[in-house]
């Protein structure tokens, strides 16, 4: 299981990833990689904010570590726009 889980890891390397946080933030950028308490890291990523602060137009974050107790969601975004959600692996 462990070497299954790593390999989808590497699999997601560049790719687009987003995040959606337990404040209702969104990211999206290019995954870069995760540590061993599961943080992800993202690089050239936008933050979207939904609800009162709602900033549909995003803002740049540049590199972001999210850490892995605020996510809700991770999902893979692919050139044909299709979504791939990662919660049952992660």
């Amino acid at each position: 299981m462990a070497s299954a889980a790593v390999e989808l890891l590497k699999g997601l390397l560049c790719e687009t990833l987003r995040v959606t946080v337990t404040d209702g933030r969104i990211f999206v950028g290019s995954f870069a990689g995760t540590d061993q308490p599961l943080n992800i890291l993202l690089l050239n990523t936008d933050e979207f904010r939904l609800g009162p602060d709602e900033n549909p137009d995003g803002r740049y974050v540049g590199q972001v570590l999210i850490p892995w107790k605020l996510v809700v969601q991770a999902e893979v975004q692919n050139s044909t726009s299709s979504h791939h959600a990662l919660d049952h692996y992660l």
